[in-house]
C-alpha cells in the first residue's frame, strides 16, 4: 500500500442494533453480502466473551460497558469497513465521525415472544426484553446518542434481504432511512403496555 492510499484509509462504522430477537445477525450478514463482504462484522457478544466480559451462562448482562468500549475500540482500530452488531452496540460505540450510519432493528413484542419461546429463554426474561421493546428502549438510546445519520427498521413481516436492502439504500442516501413501524399503530399497540407492564398503577384499578 502506497503512503498516500495510507492516507486516506479511514474506518467506516455501520453499527445494527436492537432488542434480541429481531434479526440483528441475519441482518448484518446479508448486508455486508450486499456491499460484497468488503465489511467486517464485529458481534458485541463475541468480543464480550473475548474480553472475559460474558456472564450468567447465555446472557450477555451486567458487562462494564467501559471495559467493553475498550474491547470493540481494538476491534475496530484498523482502516476498514465494519458492521458492529448487538443490542449493546450503541452503549459501546460513541459517535464519531467514523459512524456514517447506526440503524435499530425493530419486531412485534409478541413475536419477540415466539423467538424467545424458540430460544429457550426463561418467562422472566421473555417478558422483560419483550417489554423493553415495547417502550423502545434501545431506539430512544441511538436517537438520543446523535449519531451522524440513523435509522429504524421493522423486521417483523420483512426478510433479511428486505432489511438489509433498506438499509443499504438509506446508508447511500437512496432513500429515507425510516420504515414505517406498524405495529405501534395497530390494534395491538392499544393492549401492549397492559399486557407487558400488568403493575403499573393506571391498569391496577381495571
Amino acid at each position: 500500500m502506497s503512503r498516500d492510499s495510507t492516507k486516506t484509509a479511514r474506518r467506516r462504522i455501520i453499527i445494527i442494533t436492537g432488542t434480541p430477537g429481531v434479526g440483528k445477525h441475519t441482518a448484518a450478514k446479508t448486508l455486508a453480502k450486499m456491499a460484497n463482504d468488503k465489511h467486517v462484522i464485529i458481534d458485541v457478544n463475541k468480543s464480550a466473551r473475548k474480553a472475559g466480559l460474558y456472564q450468567h451462562g447465555r446472557d450477555i448482562i451486567n458487562v462494564d460497558t467501559e471495559k467493553l468500549a475498550h474491547a470493540i475500540k481494538q476491534d475496530v482500530k484498523n482502516p476498514a469497513g465494519y458492521i458492529v452488531v448487538g443490542h449493546l452496540a450503541p452503549y459501546v460505540i460513541k459517535p464519531s465521525k467514523d459512524v456514517v450510519f447506526a440503524a435499530v432493528l425493530r419486531r412485534n413484542p409478541y413475536e419477540l415472544l415466539k423467538v424467545y419461546k424458540e430460544r429457550g429463554y426463561s418467562h422472566a426474561k421473555s417478558r422483560e426484553n419483550a417489554g423493553a421493546e415495547v417502550l423502545g428502549v434501545i431506539a430512544h438510546d441511538v436517537f438520543a446518542s446523535s449519531y451522524a445519520k440513523t435509522g429504524q427498521f421493522d423486521t417483523t413481516n420483512s426478510s433479511a434481504d428486505q432489511v438489509a436492502k433498506s438499509m443499504l439504500d438509506a446508508i447511500c442516501g437512496k432513500k429515507m432511512p425510516w420504515s414505517p413501524i406498524d405495529w405501534l399503530h395497530d390494534k395491538d399497540s392499544s393492549r401492549m403496555l397492559e399486557d407487558f407492564f400488568p403493575d403499573w398503577p393506571q391498569h391496577r384499578s381495571k
